[in-house]
């Protein structure tokens, strides 16, 4: 995928062809950036990186491909982007400064630019495809214009931050030597035992502010719009079951699906999910607590309706997915409509 699309020319070229709304939505971000804050080389920089990655990213697992993944698609990085916004627009924006939102911005896009390398872990806890997407964004950067001496900070930090949304469930034979959930917490007290001095440094500090912000980001579907969650859910649950090789779900899919869909549910929602910035953690706890009752309500509602008919042979993975939605939406209804 790196030589079918090596420069950010062929990047903007099948952007413009295959994807002009991405395109311009980029154009758009990047003109009210630059009208906000300023014009540099960074935002240019930064704007290039994120082109380049969205056009891969489309061609290698997104919509372009036929190895679609329905969750780690080009529209994945929107959702993170959309959290970002909320952070920026919260009494807690302001601490994050414009240099700080463009590696943001470049992380949302970059953290899942790679899917099959694999489950293994490193010695130092970072996933097979959380590094090769560090390592392949890091090229990016080198396309875009950055300076592997000048920006060595930036580089370091955009890896850190990727590595940290390595997201332990807790199974395989290792997983036992690191914490459940997300690596984010474990790198950040890493660097304060191995850099007494962080407080005097300012690259390290933003290092310690930024790596768990973005893996909260990245896991903040909790704490989106209901329906908008349920969505993220269904997405990942035919992701999961074609990865399994079910390309579709028959009736033989309909017990794994809710199974996904309850069980999974709960258990990253209330065990594996957790807020560890301080700033994600003001922000979305609040809308994470709220949509709590909402996925118990809904995943009772599964159960109750659903437990026999998954293994019925007739109900099939798309009915279970189908009636997932649909309740999930219902609920989302009627609670904004009870608030208005």
């Amino acid at each position: 995928m790196e030589s079918r699309i090596p420069d950010v020319d062929s990047a903007s070229a099948l952007l413009k062809e295959q994807h002009p709304t991405i395109l311009w939505w980029l154009t758009e971000r990047r003109d009210e950036f630059a009208a906000r804050f300023g014009h540099d080389d960074l935002l240019e920089h930064s704007m290039d990186a994120a082109v380049l990655t969205l056009a891969r990213v489309s061609m290698r697992h997104g919509s372009l491909s036929e190895d679609h993944h329905h969750y780690h698609d080009e529209i994945h990085p929107t959702a993170l982007l959309g959290r970002l916004f909320r952070i920026y627009d919260s009494p807690r924006g302001s601490e994050i400064d414009t240099r700080e939102r463009l590696y943001l911005a470049m992380f949302a896009g970059a953290h899942d630019l790679r899917q099959r390398e694999g489950t293994d872990v490193g010695p130092d806890g970072v996933g097979a495809n959380e590094r090769g997407s560090a390592d392949e964004c890091r090229r990016i950067m080198d396309i875009a214009g950055f300076d592997r001496d000048t920006d060595a900070d930036g580089y370091e930090l955009i890896t850190q931050m990727i590595h940290g949304t390595t997201f332990n469930l807790g199974f395989g034979p290792e997983a036992d030597k690191w914490p459940l959930g997300a690596l984010a917490p474990k790198l950040v007290e890493d660097l304060i035992d191995e850099h007494p001095d962080w407080q005097q440094r300012p690259e390290l500090q933003r290092q310690i502010k930024l790596i768990p912000l973005a893996s909260d980001v990245d896991t903040g579907s909790v704490a989106d719009q209901f329906d908008d969650y349920a969505l993220e859910a269904t997405k990942l649950a035919c992701e999961m079951q074609k990865r399994k090789g079910n390309g579709e779900l028959d009736a033989s899919t309909a017990s794994g699906v809710l199974d996904f869909l309850t069980d999974g549910q709960e258990r990253f929602f209330f065990e594996l999910q957790q807020f560890n910035s301080d700033i994600a953690r003001d922000v979305l706890t609040e809308a994470k607590e709220e949509n709590s009752r909402r996925l118990k309500e809904l995943t009772g509602w599964m159960r109750e309706n659903y437990s026999k008919a998954a293994g019925d042979g007739h109900t099939t993975g798309e009915d279970v997915i189908s009636a997932f939605l649909d309740k999930a939406r219902a609920i989302a209804a009627r609670d904004r409509k009870a608030a208005r």
